[in-house]
């Protein structure tokens, strides 16, 4: 599958998933609007993945700052923003919805018969940013006024 079509993957199912799970809309970002990733205050969360035959392997990451985390799991846990279980849950908001995309994704791409093994969603290192941003099947978007960044990676064995 084309990178281009990998993008477009991301965009609508990170799209789709951001509003059906947190009632957070979103639209594209342009390639001019997005922040510079040296300065811009992101948390980053992966999760990887592996086809049960040990085939393909990778991790889809998603990177997000802590404003946005805050309004995903006041909506996901119907509270007000305000209220501190928002805060102290906004990553993990953000992380199950990661492993929702991850698994749509994966399904998008290779189709529902091929099984994979996802891991539980973990923290990203801030170095990882800079790789991310760069890649080629990334997909902005923007919601609620904030940036999110979503990348796929992908190892196939031989």
């Amino acid at each position: 599958m084309k990178q281009s079509d990998i993008r477009a993957i991301l965009e609508r199912t990170a799209g789709v998933i951001l509003e059906e799970s947190a009632y957070l809309f979103t639209a594209l970002l342009d390639e001019g609007a997005t922040p510079d990733v040296a300065t811009w205050d992101a948390q980053g969360a992966a999760v990887s993945y592996e086809d049960e035959d040990k085939t393909v392997h990778g991790e889809v990451h998603l990177w997000y700052p802590p404003g946005i985390s805050t309004i995903a799991a006041a909506n996901m846990l119907g509270i007000d923003e305000g209220d501190e279980r928002a805060v102290s849950k906004g990553d993990d908001a953000l992380r199950e919805i990661l492993n929702i995309v991850a698994g749509n994704v994966l399904s998008s791409i290779y189709g529902e018969d091929i099984l994979f093994n996802l891991t539980v969603p973990y923290r990203l290192d801030r170095d990882v940013l800079m790789d991310d941003e760069a890649s080629e099947m990334r997909a902005w978007l923007e919601s609620e006024d904030y940036p999110l960044l979503c990348v796929f990676h992908e190892i196939q064995s031989k």
